[in-house]
């Protein structure tokens, strides 16, 4: 078991089954909780990107401040945005998918994990994913790999590293963050530079992201 204390005072409990974790989480009280949409801040100019997830989507108040920061900042930047789903955590499903769906319009990049998928499309699988309208989809499927949806119903697959697997917490950290930086190295990390990558830059994007996450869960 391994516990987490995040900058918002909230707790995370990890417990492995076989590499694989299942969590539980304490954050009522806890800063993140507490933000107003009086809180946002004034993103710097040099910020290319921001990315969103998990918790801060899932809870009230804090989720109000994150959805209204994403507007702000959508027109002038790039937006990630990666449910990376807790359903103990929301309190008003239908406000929480509501929510999801007006952030997936606006977003460059999103990113869904397979119980992301499972939970979200309630069913309906890679046909709920191609009716997402962002540039990038992504999803990601463990020790299968990732695929990534693309215009006229492509797609852009790649294979996991095979690695002996010890622990998965930080895995989508991990394979997020590289993403990003990839993107950033091949000079696409625009709104314009997405919507142009082709094929081949996928791959590599994918690969070079994909590498990193099988480091990590080693």
């Amino acid at each position: 078991m391994c516990c987490f204390f995040r900058s918002t005072d909230a707790m995370a409990f990890v417990h492995l089954v076989e590499g694989d974790a299942r969590y539980s989480f304490y954050d009522m009280g806890s800063a993140g909780r507490e933000r107003r949409l009086s809180d946002i801040p004034s993103v710097p100019t040099d910020v290319r990107a921001m990315t969103f997830c998990s918790i801060s989507l899932s809870t009230e108040l804090c989720c109000e401040f994150f959805e209204e920061l994403v507007l702000k900042e959508q027109p002038k930047r790039v937006i990630m945005l990666d449910p990376n789903n807790r359903p103990a955590l929301v309190n008003h499903e239908a406000h929480y998918r509501q929510r999801l769906s007006r952030m997936f319009r606006i977003s460059d990049i999103v990113k869904i994990s397979e119980g992301d998928l499972d939970w979200l499309s309630k069913g309906a699988g890679e046909e709920w994913l191609r009716s997402l309208t962002g540039p990038l989809v992504l999803l990601t499927r463990g020790s299968k790999g990732c695929t990534v949806f693309i215009r006229e119903h492509r797609t852009v697959s790649v294979q996991a590293l095979q690695v002996p697997v010890s622990d998965t917490v930080g895995a989508g950290d991990a394979f997020n963050a590289r993403l990003l930086f990839a993107l950033n190295r091949l000079g696409c990390l625009t709104k314009a530079g997405i919507k142009a990558l082709d094929a081949a830059d996928i791959f590599e994007v994918l690969g070079f992201a994909s590498l990193v996450a099988g480091h990590s869960v080693q």
